[in-house]
């Protein structure tokens, strides 16, 4: 883990973001994968390939963004912002 952070917003909603650095090899269609697999539905993806790019999930209960970019050393950055969308 790079970076790690979470909030609280007034009405009570929640926050987290993470930045990891990723195991050697992971790719975003790998990360995509997981999340469809785990019942989250796939929102935009700009930017997309198999290797770096970014989408959005939601599964009712959570939003997420995540981010894949690469790394000067090979092994892919990863950011994951979540927020709660249900109350």
């Amino acid at each position: 883990v790079l970076l790690g952070a979470s909030v609280k917003g007034d009405n009570g909603d929640k926050a987290w973001n993470v930045t990891i650095k990723a195991s050697d090899g992971t790719t975003f269609a790998d990360i995509k994968s997981v999340f469809e697999g785990a019942g989250f539905e796939t929102g935009d993806l700009g930017d997309a390939s198999d290797a770096v790019g970014t989408g959005t999930f939601t599964n009712g209960a959570y939003s997420v963004v995540v981010a894949v970019t690469e790394a000067d050393k090979g092994d892919p950055i990863v950011n994951y912002t979540v927020t709660n969308i249900s109350p």
